[in-house]
């Protein structure tokens, strides 16, 4: 798991926020590398099989997709993918890779707290 956790912050996180921010990096890849490497290769299986494109389309509850910029993982060309199939979803994105809840932590609160706002009424 060491080995994946080192690969993960490049995936993860842009440079210049790993370089500003170490120990929170460093504390999210130790919980990765301390997770149960057989528990993450089902999660890695299940994940690799689980096609849900095709119903995604009957998806009817308001949406939001919150994409991360710079993702590599979840890339700009998947979001804009989802935002086609599902009517009426909205689109954000943030300036981050693919932990945008952590990288661009304040931006994403902001957009959060609107969608909860908004979902309240």
């Amino acid at each position: 798991m060491e080995g994946i956790a080192k690969a993960a912050a490049d995936r993860w996180f842009s440079a210049k926020f790993a370089e500003q921010n170490p120990e929170e990096v460093a504390e999210l890849l130790g919980t990765l590398s301390a997770s149960n490497p057989e528990g993450y290769s089902a999660c890695c299986e299940a994940i690799a099989h689980a096609d849900l494109r095709n119903q995604i389309c009957s998806i009817e509850t308001p949406t939001w997709i919150i994409a991360g910029m710079a993702d590599p993982v979840t890339t700009l060309v998947d979001a804009n993918a989802m935002a086609r199939e599902i009517v009426g979803s909205h689109r954000i994105d943030l300036e981050a890779l693919h932990l945008s809840n952590i990288e661009a932590s304040q931006a994403f609160n902001t957009v959060l707290s609107k969608i909860l706002a908004v979902s309240a009424d």
